[in-house]
């Protein structure tokens, strides 16, 4: 061009057949972010990242050995990239490798509770809540606050009751703090020893579940009141929260009409919230309909991404603006069953098998079916190639 330079030739394309490297997908059932570490379970195991996924270790509790671990086990939370409880639930045979656990004889050898690591994943101690080994239900849910402090929920039971655990030790032992509001079961954060927040909504083994009414404590659990500030008929996941500053995504129930979620924002430890605005076009026509979760992760306070099927949404002014990319490979709603960003640039999600939406399926392709593997990407969503422990 004008001014000159330097060019390379490029060599002309060559005949013949040209290797390209297969690419491999891991089935995947969850994925999620604990402590300094993200975390991904299968029926064959679990494992744990803290390189971003360049490096995988498994992690697999030896009580999940062969029991569809995860199937068997719930969200892992952590603190630091030491500290881990990852909760399991009615685990076959429990009650038999853990001596002592329940009385000979005593019926089902089924058992849940959870297990502990104080040295990444390496090696892993189960402890049981009192009395509720097998007649407290399951939909284990669990936040630790620091390596010491952290709370557990568990139910309903029989009777439709849920209730909740405190720990000083970091789950060495636990104590009843009481029951929850509503019988669908919970889902649990806490910011401190006594400010915390409970979606009402039963959650399945694996991670998944439905959102519901969003619930807050400022005496550690022993009494409930609906979050103020937040449209009471709506449903919510879990809030985000960044010291002080927190973010949550509400939909419509389950039953009323599919409409744009509304995501609030708090600088006050949840005291008080105000509604942000969502991304708004024609998409606004897409979302999933009521009952059925949409894709969310906040990565900081300003940062967050927002799945709606093939589109995705992201923000780094907490709402002010919105960016939208059509993610490669591409799904539709409902394709993508769970989203986590640790930082706006690196995110992981458990997705169909990117063919299974593709209108011209090899015969190789048809014949591995659809499923849910673990993607990742390193552009903030644009691009997603598969993750491999």
């Amino acid at each position: 061009g004008p001014g000159g330079g330097t060019a390379t030739a490029v060599p002309g394309l060559r005949t013949g057949n040209v290797g390209v490297p297969l690419l491999t997908y891991t089935p995947a059932l969850s994925v999620g972010a604990a402590g300094d570490t993200v975390w991904m379970a299968n029926g064959s195991g679990l494992y744990l990242t803290t390189d971003g996924g360049t490096t995988w270790q498994t992690i697999t509790p030896p009580l999940l050995i062969g029991a569809d671990p995860g199937y068997r086990s719930g969200p892992m939370v952590g603190a630091g990239s030491n500290d881990l409880w990852l909760p399991v639930e009615d685990v076959p045979g429990l009650a038999e490798r853990v001596p002592g656990l329940i009385a000979p004889g005593s019926g089902s050898v089924r058992g849940s509770g959870i297990e502990r690591s104080t040295d990444g994943g390496q090696t892993w101690q189960f402890t049981p809540l009192p009395g509720c080994v097998q007649t407290c239900g399951v939909n284990i849910s669990l936040s630790f606050t620091d390596a010491e402090h952290g709370f557990a929920s568990i139910g309903p039971d029989q009777q439709g009751t849920s209730a909740l655990f405190s720990t000083t030790d970091g789950g060495t032992t636990w104590a009843r703090v009481g029951n929850l509001p509503g019988t669908a079961g919970a889902r649990i954060t806490f910011a401190n020893d006594l400010d915390g927040w409970m979606a009402n909504a039963i959650v399945f083994v694996g991670g998944g579940g439905e959102e519901g009414a969003l619930f807050s404590t400022t005496d550690g659990g022993v009494s409930w009141q609906q979050a103020p500030g937040l449209t009471p008929t709506d449903s919510f996941q879990l809030p985000s929260f960044f010291g002080q500053d927190g973010v949550v995504l509400g939909t419509p129930p389950d039953g009323a009409p599919a409409r744009a979620p509304v995501i609030f924002s708090t600088d006050d430890g949840g005291s008080s919230w105000k509604s942000q605005s969502t991304p708004s076009n024609q998409a606004t026509g897409k979302w999933t309909s009521s009952g059925v979760g949409i894709p969310f992760s906040a990565s900081n306070y300003t940062d967050w991404s927002l799945f709606v099927g093939p589109e995705l949404y992201s923000t780094a002014n907490a709402g002010g603006t919105w960016k939208r990319a059509v993610p490669r490979p591409t799904w539709q709603p409902g394709d993508m069953q769970s989203m986590v960003f640790t930082t706006p640039e690196q995110g992981w999600s458990v997705t169909r098998l990117p063919w299974c939406q593709a209108p011209h399926q090899t015969t190789e392709q048809r014949s591995e079916g659809c499923y849910e593997v673990l993607m990742a990407t390193s552009d903030g969503g644009r691009h997603w190639i598969p993750s491999n422990p």
